[in-house]
């Protein structure tokens, strides 16, 4: 069990403290899930864009295989 400081009771010991407390806690929660579905949404995004570009970058180069072979 963590020993827990004088200090600590006598903040959470009222109600309004505590539910203070709590709403800094759920605040805080909220903000990092926003910033964690912000980050999400941009590497989607950037994972989105790369696929994109890989699959071009394919396409070319089976393009270019072909032509070549037609040459020969």
């Amino acid at each position: 069990n963590p020993i827990i400081a004088q200090d600590d009771i006598e903040i959470t010991s009222s109600i309004p403290n505590l539910l203070q407390s709590m709403q800094n806690e759920w605040n805080t929660i909220m903000m990092d899930n926003y910033e964690l579905k912000k980050n999400l949404y941009l590497t989607r995004q950037q994972l989105s864009h790369a696929l994109y570009e890989n699959d071009a970058c394919r396409r070319v180069i089976a393009k270019l295989i072909h032509e070549k072979k037609e040459r020969i």
